[in-house]
């Protein structure tokens, strides 16, 4: 009888002492991957402060699978813009646990799909088209913009307003597209309107971006403009 209670216990405190080496392993593992990622975007994007990254759903240490994780930076300058409010998802990762165990801060991951949200505030379009063109000024309403500034008319200077929007012209680029303009209070029609419209189109390029995203949609709201990018089986190599 004796002996059958030690067993129990010496059993009962062998499996709370695996339970416990898996939970800190887990732990650990966890912990490894979100430096990981949290590093390799440190480092490619050339941030000042490391991103907050978060690991959600189902982790699966032995079978090296993440569902999903999570990245927030809070500002990120790149291709000539300062984002603001940036979110990325990283969708169904998968790693080799003993490569993350035998090779600490080193290690390759492959993600499914990754989308990131970026948002453009109008006083950043209003920085970034005023280098371009002086006393362009620029409002965001729902779904569309507004510009007005002055053109040079056979040595005059007009004052002009636009209404138009913002369109993707490329896999890493958008373009402001006007639609109508008037000048002087007047609004302009036929070849005069399409020759006005096509100088004052305008593509912004923001280079080949992390993560193989590429843009997906845009939303135009009222102070800011949405950017959503999206790019799918990637592998990243954190060295």
């Amino acid at each position: 009888m004796r002996k059958a209670i030690l067993w129990i216990i010496f059993t009962v405190l062998f499996i709370g002492l695996v339970v416990a080496l898996l939970f800190a392993l887990n732990s650990f593992v966890k912990q490894e991957v979100k430096a990981l990622i949290s590093g390799y975007l440190h480092s490619t994007l050339s941030l000042k402060e490391s991103p907050d990254v978060e690991i959600r759903g189902r982790f699966n240490i032995f079978r090296g699978y993440s569902d999903e994780v999570d990245i927030f930076i809070e500002s990120l300058e790149y291709g000539g813009f300062s984002f603001q409010q940036v979110g990325i998802e990283l969708k169904e990762l998968k790693f080799n646990l003993f490569d993350v165990l035998l090779n600490p801060g080193k290690a390759d991951v492959a993600i499914s799909k990754v989308k990131m949200e970026t948002t453009i505030p109008q006083d950043e379009l209003n920085r970034f088209f005023s280098s371009r063109f002086p006393g362009l000024s620029i409002r965001l309403l729902a779904g569309e913009v507004i510009a007005s500034g002055v053109l040079q008319v056979l040595g005059r200077k007009l004052n002009f307003e636009l209404t138009g929007s913002i369109e993707i012209s490329g896999k890493n680029s958008i373009t402001l597209n006007p639609h109508n303009i008037s000048v002087e209070g007047y609004d302009l029609s036929g070849e005069a309107l399409k020759s006005i419209l096509n100088s004052l189109s305008y593509d912004i390029n923001f280079g080949q971006l992390p993560l193989g995203v590429k843009i997906n949609r845009i939303f135009i709201y009222e102070g800011f403009v949405t950017v959503l990018w999206e790019s799918e089986d990637l592998r990243i190599e954190v060295k």
